[in-house]
């Protein structure tokens, strides 16, 4: 059924004079926002002589030019108050928020909303301001233009079908949004994923399995890569060559009697090559939070033991970076913005950071709580996120010297804190566990300064999340009703 349409008088503005992860401020009921227009790239005809016609022309391809700057207006009266809009100096956001229930200058109340991304100002004129015969309102119209524009509809957690029994520790995809050309068919984002599970405890072979969703379902690759009772922990995949694509996954169990493992395939799971991580006994990776990965000749991985490996060659061999210095306790997040720099976070709250790659980790200063860093997210060199098993967030905008905790939200301070993502600087989302073992996932549009719940069926925890797109996110956890969680996180759809 069709819904009615929004209306302007429902919408209000919002903007962040600050930047992302700052006071969200409400512009006022005498504001509005006019003539949006994005030049999403022009496209351009080239073309070769006819081969058959003379002084004819064929198309010989078509080439997508760059987009341009959003542009758009805010107007208003003016009155004997300074505005928000007044104070912009620097790149900020402005959110336009639109919803059908009151009250509407609540930023984390909306049905659709419209995230400008470093919007600035770029002129200003006024109407009006001074006049002998009609008494009309002086006017402000301030000319903006950002980098970009998000449209944001709220999603919801549906459960999507998969036969594991067993807990889901991991999701990850490896394919980009293309489209069809020369070939190449039609693709987006997470249209093919994995996931990796625990072994299957008590079971003839015991084995953990690796999952892959391709065509709306979830499928088990051919052959498991580990021995009995060895977890899967991690995994992500990437590109070899122009036609292979590799599998890298990571043991998540402890073997007394031989070092971390990984195991990879290019095959798709038909078979498995092996390689020794490090030559340390009893050694594992804790969590799918615990791998990084960039590309094939970039990836780094935290163990249970306080040492960070770095593989250049696709997981085939890798080498000794931080060798159990900062801590001798278990890494759990290891992310990395780009091949120089990243975070480390682990259990007793210790935090590291690298700029050179990885050839040295350097201990930062803590969050202070004690709590165990399981996740966070890398917004560049100098932001990150941080959460704890004490279901708490944290943010640094100096690369690590300092934290400040971000409270306020539903849940906040309670359980644990096992997943989160960004998009940009301005999008997250995270899944926190509560003390009884049910997670939520929860939505940040204003980069972090607050956290707006997502209503959340019953479920058994949540392990791992990924952001495919701003209104696309995949998340797996334990099993719940006799198989493993994966919930799809999208927006009703129109019908």
């Amino acid at each position: 059924m069709s819904q009615p349409g929004l209306t302007l008088l429902q919408g209000a503005i919002f903007v962040q004079p600050g930047g992302p992860n700052s006071d969200v401020q409400y512009l006022g009921a005498c504001h509005q926002l006019t003539n949006v227009s994005w030049d999403e790239g022009s496209n351009t005809l080239h073309h070769c002589g006819d081969p058959v016609q003379p002084n004819r022309f064929q198309v010989s391809r078509k080439i997508k030019g760059p987009p341009g700057l959003v542009t758009f207006n805010i107007e208003s009266d003016v009155q004997a108050v300074i505005s928000y809009i007044q104070r912009f100096r620097c790149p900020a956001p402005v959110i336009v928020t639109n919803t059908v229930r009151a009250p509407k200058n609540d930023p984390t109340n909306w049905d659709v909303a419209w995230i400008f991304v470093n919007a600035d100002p770029i002129s200003r004129a006024y109407d009006n301001l001074v006049g002998k015969s009609e008494n009309d309102l002086i006017m402000r119209t301030t000319g903006m233009e950002a980098d970009s524009l998000i449209e944001l509809y709220p999603v919801r957690p549906d459960r999507v079908s998969i036969a594991e029994t067993q807990a889901l520790r991991a999701v990850f995809a490896c394919d980009f949004d293309l489209c069809a050309d020369a070939g190449v068919q039609r693709q987006d984002r997470c249209d093919t994923l994995y996931a990796v599970a625990d072994a299957v405890s008590g079971s003839a072979s015991g084995t953990a399995g690796v999952w892959k969703f391709a065509d709306n379902q979830w499928t088990q690759l051919d052959s498991d890569p580990f021995e009995q009772d060895e977890d899967i922990a991690a995994g992500t995949c990437f590109i070899l060559d122009r036609f292979t694509k590799r599998i890298l996954v990571l043991r998540g169990a402890a073997d007394p009697s031989n070092p971390a493992e990984c195991a990879f395939s290019d095959d798709d799971g038909a078979t498995w090559g092996y390689a020794n991580i490090g030559t340390v006994n009893g050694e594992y990776v804790t969590n799918g939070h615990a791998l990084a990965a960039l590309d094939r000749n970039h990836i780094w991985v935290g163990t249970n033991l306080g040492r960070i490996y770095f593989s250049g060659n696709g997981g085939e061999s890798w080498t000794l970076q931080e060798n159990a210095v900062i801590t001798s306790a278990p890494w759990h997040w290891v992310e990395m913005i780009d091949n120089l720099n990243g975070f480390a976070g682990g259990q007793g709250d210790v935090i590291a950071t690298t700029n050179d790659g990885g050839i040295s980790w350097s201990q930062v200063n803590s969050t202070g709580a004690g709590d165990d860093i399981l996740c966070g997210a890398v917004i560049d060199s100098d932001r990150a996120w941080a959460g704890t098993d004490g279901g708490e967030v944290y943010y640094t905008f100096d690369g690590g010297a300092s934290w400040r905790q971000r409270a306020g939200w539903a849940g906040s301070g309670v359980g644990e804190v096992r997943s989160m993502a960004f998009y940009g600087d301005q999008i997250g989302y995270m899944a926190v566990e509560d003390n009884m073992g049910k997670a939520s996932f929860y939505l940040t549009k204003s980069g972090g300064a607050d956290w707006e719940t997502i209503p959340t069926p019953a479920n058994s925890g949540v392990n791992h999340l990924m952001i495919c797109n701003p209104m696309l996110i995949y998340a797996v956890g334990d099993a719940h009703g006799g198989t493993a969680l994966v919930y799809k996180l999208q927006p009703a759809q129109a019908g």
